[in-house]
């Protein structure tokens, strides 16, 4: 009988090694392994260190006496001739086992490694995740390989890539899914990789099942194996009362026929398997062939179907046991839901601390469904919220009280699935409950003196639309689960978190903060302002944060404990910020004709910066995929005019209302000028802006002083109103875009609007250059308009179809 000769090499620092070495803790030595191989599968173990010549190269001539080949985790780079040397070795029809582990691999031994398992269709990368310490049966695939092994202890392994077809991944690694063992065939020559080389060392390999594997990775290297077993199929999940097929591949690796091969398929949970043992008549010389069964699971919840091949005691070859060949879930067909039965103010989701609600399970079975019993249990943390189930027989009705403010998690448990269905319910922390307060004491009483100041300036801006715009105070998270995007409002609900643990200097996350949280206008939404003065005041409090202060406070509403911001400061800003985003915003996007078509995209999330995997498919996410640069040159062209009537219009009014009302003008007038400097990266970054240039550094500036400007031409009597008729004018601009059943209609082609917009010679499309020329022609002919205002009595009321305004835009400009 022919001897197998193995080569273990350690001529590249291999971590595993025949001796260990002095002061090297991470080796680990072969003796067992060395042991088991000769007695068991009779290989002769060999292990290299140098050539005959002195050298520690690997040659195709030192190899060439051996069948397998081991590289048990080497920390000295390969040469490019070994990786040509051991290629042709294994495509001569021999084998080999690389085991790589975390501490294997580093910049240049990576590199090196990979050159050579890219031969074969993979990559070996290290894990940079907590690792595992072991891999339960579940992570295994059927195979060879792993017969008789449920469990393996493992200790820092690395995982695998594939790169095209070659390999066949035999296991995974818990949590990550990464590949941990694959195998490949070759030409005529076999290969087996596997991310952690502890298994074979003497440390670990009597460890779990360590060894079995061990033992089956050599038997098929050396190609004793009984049969090839691969691509087991079956659902994941099985509907109870119906039926699923089990599938698996058994081929022949031998050149001489197997005959009378037994495969009996068995569940561990009591599943109606129809014809459990399937025999196998003949399986020619690398014949294949594909083997079926129907699976009716008898029980709800998690189970597995084990195989167990069976061979003719004459052959010799062992059986083979795939004791979790598949696990499934056996689910009702069914939908349960988890209702508050006690909703606060319509918000399912919303509670009161100390307040009793109540939640019930809503079951609703398929038509037609198996029906079998559930048992249904609710959980929370009962730190901070109480369970109690309702009546005696009741076993979907519950009575909960949350304890403490904030979000607690309430599970609906089905026995036997653990599949829970999880609600968040959001007690009301102080904050919330002072944000009630505040609108119910303080947002009603100033948006009615509000409303009648500027309703005296122009009846328009107090349209009934107008009106029902909603102004909600927000907890900065609610705000952000409001406007924001998945991706969005993950990183900022998760930089919300840090803020409010954080305890040192961290100006980076505070500026991601102002700069993502702060009082915005939303066509769909409304007025969105958030409102958390604690945490302005934990943010300041800590060192080097001071020069944010005053940043804090107007995107927060307040600095707690602060009295420069104090119940006056709050009443200011909130009727500055009712100026500015209900009726300033609020009139450009439900008033004006740019603004609409504004409102119309923002509806659909067709919005600048938008990433579009998060819209529908295949509309509206290629629609924004044809017009994304035309949707950023019309958000740019609006903002010097939106933003800057919104400043206009709170300057304007702040003080009709009162004297007190009146001072905030100054310091929102600094604040806003002084303090934005938005248009600097715009005017860097912003097509439309490269060739439009702002005169202003703040977004909110230009377009304000040039409606002061026109203000200012006409007198007290009629300035203001000829300002707004100049931003209606302005934002006269009709881009073709409509909503018509549901969807977003453009009348132009991407590169008509694109030219329009970035057309120096017309300025019918840009409303910021349209506002600079109409701001010339009124200030050349303010004699002749003042006249025709007199005559007219503009003074008592906007008489829009003779307006001189209208006309001398329309006979100078055209519009």
């Amino acid at each position: 009988m022919t001897t197998t000769k193995v080569l273990f090499d350690e001529s590249h620092n291999e971590l595993l090694r025949s001796q260990k070495i002095p002061d090297d803790d991470e080796v680990d030595t072969w003796n067992q392994l060395g042991t088991t191989l000769n007695q068991e599968l009779g290989c002769d173990v060999t292990l290299h260190t140098v050539n005959e010549t002195g050298e520690e190269h690997l040659t195709q001539e030192l190899l060439s006496g051996y069948k397998v080949l081991v590289l048990a985790a080497p920390r000295k780079p390969l040469t490019n001739a070994e990786v040509e040397a051991i290629v042709n070795f294994v495509h001569e029809g021999n084998s080999l086992l690389i085991a790589q582990s975390y501490q294997s691999l580093n910049e240049f031994n990576t590199c090196a490694i990979n050159l050579l398992l890219e031969k074969f269709g993979l990559r070996t990368k290290p894990l940079l995740t907590n690792p595992p310490s072991e891999i339960p049966a579940k992570q295994f695939r059927s195979h060879y390989l792993s017969s008789e092994v449920n469990r393996l202890l493992v200790k820092e392994p690395a995982y695998l890539e594939t790169i095209n077809d070659l390999p066949r991944v035999v296991a995974t690694l818990p949590r990550t899914e990464e590949n941990f063992l694959a195998t490949v065939e070759v030409k005529r020559g076999r290969v087996v990789v596997i991310g952690d080389f502890v298994i074979f060392g003497d440390e670990y390999f009597e460890e779990a099942d360590n060894k079995k594997l061990v033992l089956n990775i050599f038997q098929w290297l050396i190609c004793k194996n009984s049969l090839e077993c691969f691509d087991a199929q079956f659902k994941a999940k099985v509907t109870y009362g119906k039926t699923s097929t089990f599938s698996i591949s058994l081929s022949n690796p031998h050149r001489k026929r197997l005959e009378h091969i037994s495969c009996l398929l068995e569940s561990d949970a009591g599943a109606a398997i129809s014809e459990p043992e399937q025999r196998i008549r003949s399986l020619p010389a690398r014949g294949r062939t594909q083997l079926q069964w129907t699976v009716e699971p008898q029980k709800l919840g998690f189970q597995s179907l084990r195989l167990t091949i069976d061979f003719p005691e004459k052959t010799g070859y062992p059986s083979l046991f795939f004791d979790s060949v598949a696990e499934f879930q056996c689910v009702p067909d069914v939908e349960i839901d988890l209702i508050n039965l006690t909703p606060l103010q319509k918000a399912p989701e919303i509670v009161e601390t100390g307040v009793p609600f109540e939640m019930q399970a809503i079951v609703r079975w398929a038509n037609g469904a198996k029906q079998v019993p559930l048992q249904l249990n609710l959980k929370s943390s009962p730190a901070h919220v109480t369970v109690e189930s309702v009546g005696q027989s009741e076993t979907n009705h519950w009575r909960l009280i949350a304890l403490d403010a904030g979000d607690w998690k309430i599970h609906l448990e089905v026995a036997e699935l653990d599949q829970p269905i999880t609600r968040l319910i959001r007690a009301y922390p102080s904050t919330q409950k002072r944000i009630h307060e505040i609108e119910r004491d303080i947002v009603i009483l100033l948006t009615a003196e509000v409303h009648h100041q500027v309703s005296q300036l122009r009846g328009e801006l107090v349209s009934p639309v107008i009106q029902k715009i909603p102004f909600r105070l927000l907890t900065p998270e609610d705000q952000v689960r409001l406007l924001e995007p998945p991706d969005t409002r993950e990183a900022l609900l998760e930089a919300l978190r840090a803020a409010r643990k954080e305890e040192d200097t961290n100006q980076p996350l505070v500026q991601y903060l102002l700069e993502n949280i702060a009082p915005t206008y939303s066509p769909v939404h409304g007025c969105c302002i958030p409102y958390d003065p604690k945490l302005a005041d934990h943010l300041v409090a800590i060192r080097k944060h001071a020069p944010f202060e005053e940043h804090l406070a107007y995107n927060l509403m307040g600095i707690d404990g602060d009295e420069r911001y104090g119940q006056t400061w709050l009443k200011q800003n909130i009727v500055a910020l009712l100026l500015h985003e209900k009726y300033g915003h609020g009139f450009f996007f439900s008033q004006t004709k740019l603004g609409k078509q504004l409102a119309i995209l923002y509806k659909y999330g067709l919005e600048p910066a938008t990433d579009s995997k998060h819209l529908r498919a295949p509309y509206p996410r290629s629609l924004y995929n044809d017009y994304e640069s035309v949707i950023d040159l019309i958000y740019d062209s609006s903002i010097i005019v939106n933003e800057g009537f919104a400043t206009w219009l709170e300057l304007v009014i702040l003080p009709r209302l009162s004297e007190l009302m009146g001072q905030a003008a100054y310091r929102r007038r600094d604040f806003l000028f002084h303090r934005d400097s938005s248009m600097v990266d715009l005017a860097q970054d912003s097509e439309y802006f490269q060739k439009f240039q702002p005169q202003r550094v703040s977004k909110y500036r230009e377009g304000c002083e040039y409606l002061e400007l026109i203000h200012g031409y006409f007198g007290s009597d009629w300035g203001p109103k000829c300002a707004v008729q100049a931003m209606i004018k302005a934002t006269d601009v009709d881009l073709g875009i409509t909503e018509s059943g549901g969807q977003v209609q453009f009348g132009l082609q991407v590169e008509q609007l694109k030219a329009i917009l970035l057309n120096e010679q017309s300025k019918d499309a840009q409303s910021d250059e349209r506002l600079r020329a109409i701001h010339d022609v009124l200030r050349k002919h303010i004699d002749e308009i003042i006249e025709q205002q007199e005559e007219l009595q503009c003074h008592r009321s906007c008489l829009h179809s003779n307006c001189p305004i209208n006309s001398i835009i329309a006979d100078k400009l055209g519009w």
